[in-house]
């Protein structure tokens, strides 16, 4: 957590309103894009400055910290802040646990809900799937869907009902969810934040214990940061009473003080 005498402080600062407006360039993943599109512009009515978030999947985001790239602001899982933290890219000071969001399977809406409760339930309902949704990219995503295959032994089983999402674009995130979108693939596997956040999608269920799984947000600021004071007083927003409650809304898992 941020420490408590930098977020009186910041606090301070964010409810008199700041001085300096200042542009902050964020870098955050895709699981967080709801809720920053929620909380982003209570920010800047109440500080007035203005934020540019740019969104990338959670691999991406610590390899373009250590290129330098022009951020004030990233949003890393804790193993990558660590590294980024031995190699001294990162100012250890702006660290704040913010949120963790847990998996989930989705079919389009409407569409029939396969009973997924246990892990038996799961692997037949997998079996029965006609097609499911993969990752073409190395993410999240299909990181988590080739341990969760792996542990039901369907690795090779689901290779024919496979279908691939197209190359994202730079900075593009969430395309694999389209499959399922345009009936291309009947069942995909998703962070639960990302599939509350598409109207055309309905969770099934998150995935059973035995095979759940969390990815864990920390705040990352880069030592090359242009706005830093203005990033950590946008930590600090994030990691308000206020804004625990819509990343909760978002399928979210906020860190509690």
């Amino acid at each position: 957590m941020v420490s408590r005498a930098i977020s009186i402080v910041l606090f301070s600062v964010f409810l008199l309103g700041s001085a300096h407006a200042a542009h902050i360039r964020v870098l955050c993943p895709g699981a967080l894009k709801a809720p920053m599109e929620t909380l982003i512009p209570d920010f800047e009515r109440a500080t007035g400055h203005i934020v540019e978030v740019v969104f990338d999947i959670i691999n991406a985001i610590a390899g373009r910290v250590r290129e330098g790239q022009s951020f004030d602001l990233a949003m890393e899982s804790p193993a990558q802040w660590e590294a980024l933290a031995a190699e001294r890219r990162i100012d250890p000071s702006g660290r704040a646990n913010l949120a963790g969001v847990k998996w989930g399977l989705y079919v389009k809406k409407g569409a029939p809900k396969p009973n997924i409760d246990t892990v038996d339930a799961l692997k037949q309902a997998l079996l029965n799937a006609n097609s499911i949704a993969y990752s073409s990219v190395q993410g999240p995503i299909r990181a988590y869907q080739a341990r969760v295959t792996e542990q039901l032994g369907l690795t090779q089983a689901l290779e024919p009902k496979a279908r691939y999402g197209r190359t994202p674009r730079p900075g593009e995130v969430g395309v694999t969810f389209e499959l399922v979108m345009n009936g291309e693939a009947e069942l995909g596997f998703g962070t639960i934040s990302e599939i509350l956040a598409r109207p055309s999608l309905e969770m099934v269920s998150p995935m059973p214990s035995e095979l759940q799984s969390i990815i864990t947000f920390v705040s990352v600021l880069p030592v090359n940061a242009q706005e830093p004071a203005a990033a950590k007083e946008l930590v600090v927003f994030l990691s308000s009473p206020k804004a625990r409650i819509v990343l909760r809304r978002s399928g979210l898992e906020p860190d509690e003080p």
